[in-house]
């Protein structure tokens, strides 16, 4: 397994190549750089229809995930805009769990493992 599919499957990523991974100089984070295949390209966020381009230009977005063991994790994507009929113009879909431009879930929305371990030693003391 490369690390690329390594980081795709614990980072969940489907649909996406990674371009690029980077270390910043303390050592502690990684910024993955992530492109949609093209067949997920301008994908509505709200009802998951493909849906026109609102213009040509594109912002570089950041999203954390989840971390891999000491280092944060950064997902970093170059998102274009996209103008559907119903929800009007928004940024377009990405695919994986809460790195939806727009969603707040991020790794401070996450289940706490302290809660798993508490409902573990409940669920074994029953």
């Amino acid at each position: 397994m490369t690390h690329n599919q390594l980081i795709k499957k614990t980072q969940n990523l489907k649909g996406v190549s990674i371009s690029k991974i980077e270390e910043n100089a303390d050592g502690d984070t990684l910024y993955i750089h992530i492109k949609l295949h093209k067949r997920l390209r301008g994908i509505c966020p709200h009802c998951h229809k493909h849906v026109p381009g609102y213009d040509s230009k594109t912002q570089e977005r950041q999203w954390r995930a989840l971390d891999m063991g000491t280092k944060k994790v950064i997902l970093v994507s170059d998102v274009h805009r996209v103008k559907c009929p119903e929800h009007g113009v928004g940024t377009e879909r990405l695919p994986g769990p809460g790195i939806s431009p727009g969603s707040q879930k991020n790794s401070s929305n996450r289940w706490p493992a302290s809660l798993f371990i508490s409902l573990k030693n409940l669920s074994v003391s029953r």
